[in-house]
């Protein structure tokens, strides 16, 4: 291959390569880093204009360099906006990044659905070009990128100012009015993203069922984790609700909306699969793992009524109970005690296991999950009779 038709690539590399210092010194919060991750973020945003640029003059356009190319992009707005949402100087809702977030996987992850099928259809390989399925980036997508790469630039704007590293007089002044334009400009960016996301829909309505599909049983693909996947999912499960630490109410309307999705789509890949309850779908590890947890969302939404009930302050748990480590580590045993039932399942739990379906995938765990909360009650009211 000759070195023009090299160039696209080694562009798009060198974007992810950027990609991890600019990160670095997005996060660290002085003037002089902050004006290197926006040389970087220049740098990286030109090489995606030029690697486009010198694919169509040298007819260097790659199967592999379609997909790479708009992967750097997502990787490095959605960094930036992740960033920017954890920043206290601008405003942007971190539930609103996930939104976007999601759109940027949805679609990256039709991509590898649309590869895989290019490469295999019911496992004999395909060799005819002629027979492949293009997935081309639309024109609404191009824009959609171009216009969040402005929108971080707005970032970095009023991000300064309110930071007092730069001083722009009428801008200054009139703050409180146009303090919200990044998240005008961060709103207006969503909804050009999900637009140009329905074109793919449109266009690929069996991958983007497969995807959904998916998704939703293999939570994000993680039940494609090599070793013990319904382990590693419930723990990831794990981390997301201790970072989170949702309230009472948001814990029961995730674990129904779970539930109901985990009953539709998982009875789908089963059936597809021919496969009974394959290890890859673990929706059903999520829902259970957020089911056990509930007596700890309980005791910290009821917590002085706990605290008199068990006598906290006798057992000369008080002052444990006020740090974040008590929260990591009540949550922890009760992740232990979840996985020793539903990996041994014993009594009715492995019997329910031999339904059918959708149902008989959740239920188990579902069970599981009540056996944990009764344990974790019969523990604590172990602890208390020999206090």
């Amino acid at each position: 291959m000759n070195f023009e038709k090299k160039i696209p690539m080694i562009l798009t590399i060198l974007r992810f390569i950027l990609v991890i210092p600019y990160i670095i010194f997005l996060l660290l919060d002085k003037p002089l880093y902050m004006i290197i991750s926006l040389v970087i973020y220049i740098l990286a945003s030109i090489t995606d204009w030029l690697d486009g640029f010198f694919a169509r003059k040298f007819n260097a356009v790659s199967q592999l360099g379609a997909f790479l190319d708009p992967l750097a992009d997502k990787i490095l707005t959605l960094s930036a906006f992740i960033i920017f949402s954890l920043k206290q100087y601008v405003y942007l809702p971190f539930f609103l990044v996930f939104i976007l977030f999601f759109r940027e996987y949805f679609v990256t992850m039709m991509r590898v659905e649309i590869d895989i099928s290019n490469k295999f259809e019911k496992g004999i390989e395909k060799k005819e070009e002629k027979d492949k399925i293009k997935f081309v980036t639309s024109k609404e997508a191009k824009f959609k990128t171009a216009f969040q790469m402005f929108t971080i630039l707005v970032f970095y704007l009023f991000y300064a100012i309110n930071k007092k590293y730069l001083h722009i007089t009428f801008l200054t002044d009139a703050l409180f009015y146009l303090s919200y334009i990044p998240l005008l400009l961060f709103s207006i960016s969503i909804i050009l993203a999900y637009y140009s996301s329905i074109k793919y829909v449109l266009n690929y309505p069996n991958f983007a069922l497969e995807t959904l599909t998916k998704t939703v049983s293999t939570f994000f693909y993680t039940g494609y984790f090599p070793i013990a996947s319904g382990t590693f999912t419930s723990f990831l499960t794990l981390i997301i609700f201790n970072l989170l630490k949702p309230s009472l109410l948001v814990l029961l309307l995730s674990i129904i909306i779970l539930f109901i999705f985990g009953l539709i789509f998982s009875s789908k890949l089963e059936k597809k699969l021919m496969i009974k309850d394959p290890s890859i779908i673990v929706i059903d590890e999520v829902v259970g793992m957020l089911i056990s947890l509930i007596p700890l969302v309980l005791f910290f939404e009821f917590n002085s009524f706990f605290v008199n009930l068990l006598n906290i302050e006798k057992l000369g748990f008080d002052k444990f109970i006020n740090t974040k480590y008590f929260y990591i580590f009540i949550s922890f045993i009760i992740f232990i005690i979840f996985r020793f039932f539903d990996i041994l399942k014993p009594f009715v739990i492995k019997k329910v296991q031999k339904i059918s379906g959708g149902f008989g995938i959740m239920i188990d765990d579902i069970l599981s999950a009540f056996a944990t909360i009764i344990s974790f009650f019969i523990i604590c009211a172990i602890i208390l009779l020999f206090n």
